[in-house]
């Protein structure tokens, strides 16, 4: 199961981390002739990417996992991911916005996102139910703020179906370089990221260890090769490092 899960975390880690979404499905820029295509951690972890025909059409996690792979509708919207016992649908309005997914494994429905936006397309709120086919299911929701096509401020809501109580929230907030977002040359059609890379983030309350300072060195086109996350309160593992690859066709 923990396997699985961190498969779905390549499919959704735009989801988690949304910004301002448009009409069309993201285009790189000509400039943008290169594609991230791996991604790699001092804590083991570790993603690939592959691109064909401008779209997306498997990611990877680790060296020894099976891939995901993605399906396409004619309009060229991602409709549905696959892996190793596991499938998630997407699911679009009239203005091609993703407003839900549904995750399934092995043919049950175990986890469902759903998207709220405001008037000018901007995602406000984010809804994760989680645990879906257990009789203690777990919820996450988030509402954003945002600045410069950037998701600066988060309050994040975590509860359960046996204790629906929302009072408790984690303040999530972020400041951002100026700098492209290297997940923004993937072509995702169902979400974008923030616009620039965060460079620290501050967590409320007893979160308050997850705060990070994090710094980059970057190619000659503007997007980050390596970075250096420091977690300002943490005695043990306090410094992550990674690397970002591109592939040039």
């Amino acid at each position: 199961m923990e396997h699985m899960k961190k498969i779905i975390q390549i499919t959704t880690i735009i989801l988690l981390s949304v910004s301002c979404t448009n009409d069309e499905i993201v285009k790189r820029t000509e400039e943008d002739t290169c594609y991230l295509s791996e991604y790699t951690a001092s804590n083991s972890e570790s993603f690939t990417f592959r691109m064909e025909n401008n779209k997306l059409v498997e990611t990877g996690y680790g060296t020894n996992s099976s891939p995901t792979n993605f399906t396409y509708d004619d309009k060229g919207y991602i409709i549905k991911s696959e892996g190793p016992n596991f499938e998630e649908k997407y699911y679009y309005n009239s203005a091609n916005k993703i407003v839900k997914s549904e995750t399934y494994s092995y043919g049950v429905l175990v986890e469902r996102r759903e998207y709220l936006y405001d008037s000018d397309g901007n995602i406000r709120k984010y809804l994760a139910s989680f645990n879906l086919d257990q009789q203690v299911q777990s919820y996450v929701e988030d509402h954003y703020e945002y600045k410069d096509e950037n998701r600066v401020k988060t309050i994040s809501y975590v509860y359960s179906s046996d204790n629906m109580n929302k009072a408790d929230s984690v303040v999530i907030n972020k400041k951002f370089d100026d700098k492209k977002n290297p997940y923004n040359t993937l072509n995702y059609s169902y979400s974008i990221y923030d616009k620039n890379n965060p460079i620290e983030i501050t967590y409320s309350g007893d979160n308050s260890e997850n705060n990070t300072v994090i710094s980059y060195t970057y190619n000659e086109n503007g997007y980050p090769i390596t970075y250096e996350t420091t977690y300002v309160n943490r005695t043990e593992y306090p410094v992550v490092t990674g690397e970002y690859k591109y592939t040039c066709p």
